[in-house]
């Protein structure tokens, strides 16, 4: 019997703070899930790690007095030290701010996008929180506060890259309704269709170099910017296994490296 290949990631956290119960939890059950497949048979990649990028932990970073590099610095490296503690099982543990393998992916991603017609710039306002890391409209608002934070954004007015998320509507439908694009459990599947019915928008994927603090990753070509850390941070499911760097990672005919001890400990 031909073993299966499952590739399996967590979420990658902010790095404000360090770990909390929660984070553990998620953790041991991506765990338990990896040792199943690895005992029936299955080729397993577990990849976990940290989104160092964000405004959020240049704020924490100010808060304490100390540079943005110190903070990610300690804080990722509490969160890897979870291997550890939890008896994890990881193959692989990304730092968005540090691997090698980030950057060129993302930056290979962007110039991919651009060419092909996906990413434009425009002047923007809108209603930003900070803590999300992202723009809400008055109808998202909860008493004129983030719903999920409950401050109130702050108004910002520059000029940024979008992405044509748009032009993505029908085929993202198509996608799911036909499964090739499988979405579990089925009310996160009707969730996401309910979404895309609604209307997809374009999106901001950069920053100001001037906001982001001089934080992140730029803008290939466009020094002024960094890119957004949503954008940035999502891309370490591709720029792990070796997108940028090492494509060759990325062919089925090619069998994962299950321990990939030049960037463990990160």
């Amino acid at each position: 019997m031909t073993a299966n290949r499952v590739y399996l990631s967590t979420t990658i956290p902010y790095v404000n703070a360090r770990a909390h119960i929660g984070h553990a939890l998620e953790l041991v059950q991506a765990d338990v899930l990896a040792r199943h497949h690895r005992r029936i048979g299955d080729e397993v990649r577990l990849q976990s790690g940290t989104d160092d990028n964000s405004l959020t932990n240049v704020l924490a970073a100010e808060a304490e007095g100390i540079s943005t590099r110190e903070l990610v610095h300690r804080n990722a490296s509490a969160f890897a030290g979870l291997r550890e503690h939890l008896s994890l099982s990881f193959d692989d543990f990304i730092r968005t701010s540090s691997d090698p393998r980030h950057r060129p992916g993302v930056e290979r991603l962007w110039r991919a996008c651009e060419a092909s017609g996906d990413l434009y710039r425009k002047s923007y306002e809108g209603l930003y929180c900070v803590r999300c890391e992202q723009f809400y409209t008055e109808a998202e608002l909860s008493s004129s506060n983030c719903p999920e934070h409950g401050v109130p954004p702050q108004p910002v007015a520059e000029e940024n890259w979008f992405f044509r998320l748009s032009r993505y509507a029908v085929p993202l439908r198509d996608a799911i309704e036909s499964g090739r694009l499988r979405i579990e459990p089925t009310s996160r599947r009707n969730e996401v269709l309910g979404f895309i019915a609604g209307g997809l928008a374009d999106f901001s994927v950069s920053r100001s170099v001037e906001r982001a603090r001089g934080w992140g990753i730029p803008v290939p070509g466009d020094p002024g910017q960094v890119i957004y850390v949503w954008w940035d941070a999502l891309g370490n499911y591709i720029t792990a296994p070796g997108y940028g760097t090492d494509p060759n990672l990325l062919k089925p005919s090619v069998p994962w490296p299950l321990t990939v001890s030049s960037h463990w400990p990160p």
